[in-house]
């Protein structure tokens, strides 16, 4: 992760990712869509000690709240994970020495869970 740039977003209901260099100004990998049915809501966070990024959102029309890693081609690595539910969408994703941590709000409670990330 270190050098480079992570962008995530959401364009027509999308997950996308895009990798940048901006020291030679380049795409690294293109635009890559992680999910087809994603909520505005999305977190993003990169391990340079692990080489990958994490990232947290909701999926529309749902409260399921999902974790998906990506690489450094900006391309999703396995399958998302359903970490938990919320229908106010928010989620926040943090790194630690042994992989990820998200956190989210469902309206009463906070609630925070570990993935752990193999090297």
């Amino acid at each position: 992760v270190r050098d480079l740039v992570v962008i995530a977003d959401v364009r027509d209901d999308r997950v996308t990712v895009e990798v940048l260099d901006p020291f030679a100004m380049s795409t690294v990998g293109g635009t890559n869509t992680i999910a087809d049915n994603g909520s505005r809501d999305v977190e993003i966070m990169g391990s340079s000690k692990l080489g990958v990024v994490g990232m947290c959102y909701r999926l529309r029309g749902g409260s399921q709240i999902e974790f998906q890693l990506v690489g450094m081609d900006g391309r999703a690595l396995g399958r998302a994970v359903h970490v938990g539910s919320s229908n106010l969408g928010h989620c926040a994703v943090g790194e630690d020495a042994d992989g990820f941590l998200v956190a989210w709000w469902d309206h009463t409670e906070l609630w925070v869970r570990r993935v752990f990330v193999a090297e």
